[in-house]
């Protein structure tokens, strides 16, 4: 192995602000949302969507108005040392390639800027942080806290193809007429996580 093909250190920071470029190949597979223990939940009636869509008709996330300026923890934070992803290609054809993808490509980028004050830590198909016992799991949840006294700060769902954006931009009347069963239950599925 020569030096050069060794990363360099960079900042969290810089490679936020870089989208990956591992090779992907998507299947295109769709993620089912058909958990029992859903239907305890209403679904979502109200969202806002950050969302908007460019001249090539893809989807971004615009996250300036819903979440807060950046402060100097954030400064710190952002300014954290950081390896870029490992080159590599992926196939993705399920919700766990996905979450592998996310874990490589995402959270281990962003994991190193909350390795103190407080730490966060990830676990995968985790139970809500309740006193009594759920055998419900999200695919992943991020925490902070002793074990005793974890707070949630992220719980991460992995669906594969099945938001359907044209649904949620939707008014009330034209969902009626869409196919909202899958929608439905996935926004059920969404609010039984948090």
């Amino acid at each position: 192995m020569s030096l050069s093909n060794l990363a360099t250190t960079t900042t969290v920071g810089t490679l936020l602000n870089e989208h990956p470029n591992n090779p992907v190949h998507d299947t295109h597979f769709v993620s089912a949302s058909n958990k029992t223990w859903v239907r305890d939940h209403p679904p979502v009636a109200n969202i806002n969507l950050h969302v908007y869509v460019d001249e090539q008709n893809a989807v971004h996330g615009t996250f300036d108005g819903p979440l807060e300026p950046l402060n100097t923890d954030d400064d710190v934070r952002l300014a954290s040392a950081a390896y870029p992803p490992n080159p590599r290609a992926w196939r993705i054809a399920s919700e766990s390639d996905a979450a592998n993808w996310f874990h490589h490509e995402i959270s281990n980028v962003v994991l190193p800027a909350f390795q103190y004050y407080p730490d966060v830590l990830q676990a995968a198909e985790a139970s809500p942080l309740t006193a009594e016992r759920v055998d419900e799991v999200v695919d992943i949840l991020y925490s902070t806290g002793r074990p005793r006294d974890k707070k949630p700060v992220l719980v991460v769902e992995m669906k594969r193809w099945l938001i359907d954006y044209n649904f949620w931009t939707k008014t009330k009347g034209d969902k009626k007429k869409a196919d909202a069963k899958p929608q439905e239950r996935l926004s059920r599925e969404l609010r039984g996580c948090v």
